[in-house]
């Protein structure tokens, strides 16, 4: 029988009237609680399923992964999460990298039986467990707000047990219904049961968030038990004889790191030719998207979405070492590596070999790794659209198929180039110090150098045109020439190029030209600046166009002026500028483009536009949520007029002006609401923050709110 309720699970209150009946009263908030809702401690629970619980510690390439399992039939089958086990699996036969634990000790192996990645479940079976007592899931459903433990392998330190609540009973994350949980827990408790006081196990944790406190998932126990309706767990299964995968990878690395001491050729790089003429990777599960496409999983890691009557490769979570993307899988193409950060995050990967018949490689498969080479094939023809695929990828070189009939490489591997060697594509990111682009190139395609670690780039006479974002992110760039044949610079060239001291444009350069350390185009517009030279307290050169991305991840601009004579703000100019706080616009300012300051503040909009009555930037304040300060100007000082703000609780009031001091009317702050912030950044703050009767509230800020 259950053991008497102790805490009441509504209030958590600790003050219950046991009555005769077998009911329970909560003396705080009066529900009243039948026998079936008593509750079981924390101790008793972890006692009563300690001996259906299991530790799993999976080894892939070099990584060691923890998580736990549950025990779910008495014929010794396991279930735990599918993304413990990875995907570099061969079911129905033993994986030596996957260790079943109990108290930390008595390893044994586990045999994969069945893996639904969609759901995040897996079923494993070990014959050292048949006859244990299974742990069973509740048919009920869980109530958001019950109280609930977890047991789980935390961190790979044997098992643990947290409590929490049932925060929400049914989300839908990507088409999936999840639990929300409070429970604190860590790397390891994935796999591991939820169970509320009744004893009752209501799921199994599948996610965490990392950007959340106490807010991860469980896969409900109604779906796992679907899950588990669909196997066969109540009989013996059938075992098949054990493959080796491990020794799989391992010839395959051993043979390519022999034929790199080879004249680079892709077709004797290729793994089709190194394992008895075909690549020895397997479906091990199928199923379908969102979109509603097929995507295959195989036993190398690799998952591929199904497009017409080829394949799109979408990720790989193998192990490291050398990698080849396939080119062909399940009888079919892998024309295109076209998903989103397929491959990313990868400090373990020594070479990515693109197999042949990979055409495409799209925008953003590839993201913050580091390589050592990287090999295109002659199959290539095309190589991201709006982005170069492999920024940041730093890898040390490429190599490019001699056969290949668009793309090659310089000498010493540091550039992608088309064909006739007139466009650089991309830069292998992962060198530093100077570089010099070849002679001949015309185009710097765009991103090339983006995130680059380079100090100084040589740029020949030969060059045309400047990509968009070329340069962007290149945070250790020191100096930039513009040479004499450039004719267009693309937006946000050299955009975050925080440490940038010095750029110039040859003074035969008949389109562009260079002043202090700002680029203008032959209309005078602002192109970009050298951003090292500017400072907190910046006036704008004069110009007529402060065009897009021309201040672009400027971390030194505060306080902004717009000169006088300037007519048009483009979009972006200022974005992810994270320390502006204030701008002055003139009445000369006619255009100024929606999302000028977008990621500046993200959604915060903590930017104090100034200007006059009517003016453009008042109006562009009043549609796009800025607080806005009116301003009239005389020889010798700015009067603030009105302060309006636009529903910002911090408004940054100046006093300062380039040489003019500025004088609040008595009346200018008669229209704020309670609570405005004000940020002052001069010493006489404190003088007139008293003469408002305001609080203080930190630093140069102070609070409107009457006493």
């Amino acid at each position: 029988m259950a053991e008497k309720l102790q805490i009441c699970p509504i209030c958590g209150g600790n003050k219950l009237l046991y009555h005769s009946s077998g009911k329970t009263i909560c003396l705080y908030c009066d529900t009243v609680f039948s026998e079936d809702n008593r509750q079981l401690s924390t101790e008793k629970i972890y006692d009563n399923n300690i001996n259906g619980i299991l530790e799993i510690r999976n080894t892939i390439g070099g990584e060691t992964l923890y998580g736990t399992g549950i025990i779910v039939s008495d014929q010794g089958f396991i279930l735990t999460s599918a993304h413990v086990i990875g995907k570099t699996i061969k079911l129905r036969g033993v994986c030596d990298t996957v260790l079943l634990y109990r108290n930390r000790s008595n390893k044994s192996a586990a045999h994969i039986i069945s893996v639904d990645y969609s759901l995040d479940l897996a079923l494993l079976y070990c014959r050292g467990y048949k006859g244990t007592k299974p742990i069973e899931f509740t048919n009920k459903t869980c109530n958001t707000g019950e109280r609930v433990c977890v047991i789980g392998n935390g961190k790979g330190e044997g098992l643990c047990i947290v409590d929490g609540i049932v925060s929400n009973n049914d989300v839908n994350i990507n088409g999936r219904h999840l639990s929300v949980i409070s429970s604190p827990i860590t790397n390891g408790y994935s796999g591991g049961p939820v169970i509320n006081l009744r004893g009752e196990t209501i799921g199994i944790v599948t996610a965490g968030r990392s950007d959340a406190v106490s807010m991860n998932y469980a896969v409900p126990s109604y779906i796992v038990n679907e899950f588990l309706a669909s196997q066969s767990i109540h009989e013996e299964p059938i075992i098949e004889p054990n493959i080796d995968n491990n020794k799989v990878f391992s010839t395959i690395n051993r043979e390519l790191t022999d034929k790199q001491r080879m004249p680079p050729d892709m077709k004797e790089h290729h793994i089709c030719n190194l394992v008895s003429g075909e690549i020895n990777n397997i479906v091990v599960e199928t199923r379908v998207n969102s979109d509603g496409n097929v995507v295959y999983s195989d036993n190398f890691g690799f998952d591929y979405v199904e497009d017409n009557e080829f394949l799109t490769l979408a990720g790989y979570c193998g192990p490291g070492g050398v990698v080849e993307i396939p080119g062909y899988f399940n009888g079919m193409q892998v024309k295109k590596v076209g998903y989103n950060n397929c491959i990313c995050h990868r400090k373990d990967i020594t070479d990515l070999i693109i197999g042949e018949g990979v055409e495409i490689i799209s925008d953003w498969p590839f993201t913050d790794n580091t390589i050592n080479t990287v090999y295109l094939p002659s199959t290539l023809r095309e190589i991201g659209k709006v982005n170069n695929p492999f920024f940041q990828t730093f890898n040390k070189k490429f190599v490019v198929s001699e056969d290949n009939p668009y793309f090659t490489t310089d000498e010493d591997g540091l550039f992608v180039m088309t064909k006739d060697k007139k466009e650089i594509r991309a830069f292998a990111l992962g060198n530093t110090g100077t570089c010099t682009i070849p002679e001949g190139v015309e185009r710097i395609g765009l991103r090339t150098f983006c995130f680059s670690k380079l100090s100084h780039v040589e740029i020949p006479d030969s060059v045309t045109e400047i990509g968009m974002g070329a340069f962007l992110d290149s945070r250790d760039l020191l100096s930039l020439n513009i040479p004499k044949n450039v004719r267009f610079i693309d937006c946000a060239a050299a955009a975050s190029t925080r440490k940038l001291e010095h750029v110039t444009v040859d003074r035969d350069n008949e389109n562009y030209y260079s002043i202090n350390n700002v680029v203008y185009d032959k209309n005078n517009n602002i192109v970009f600046a050298a951003q090292s030279s500017t400072t907190s307290d910046y006036t704008i050169p004069n110009c007529r166009t402060i065009l897009e991305c021309a201040y672009g991840g400027n971390q030194n601009l505060v306080n902004v002026v717009i000169p006088d004579g300037v007519i048009e703000i483009e979009s972006e100019a200022f974005i992810f500028c994270h320390k502006l706080r204030t701008m002055i616009v003139p009445d000369s300012v006619q255009s100024m483009h929606s999302n000028i300051f977008d990621h500046s503040m993200n959604e915060h909009r903590d930017i104090t536009l100034y200007g006059r009555k009517g003016s453009t930037a008042e109006e562009y304040a009043a549609q796009y949520g800025y607080a806005f300060c009116e301003i009239e100007t005389t020889d010798t000082e700015v009067r603030i007029v009105n302060v309006i703000s636009n529903n910002q609780n911090t408004i940054h009031v100046l006093f300062i002006i380039g040489d003019k001091k500025i004088v609040c009317d008595e009346n200018a702050f008669n229209n704020l609401k309670n609570n405005v912030i004000f940020g002052y950044y001069e010493s006489n703050a404190k003088e007139i923050a008293d003469s408002r009767n305001c609080h203080f509230i930190g630093k140069n800020y102070y609070s409107i709110k009457e006493n």
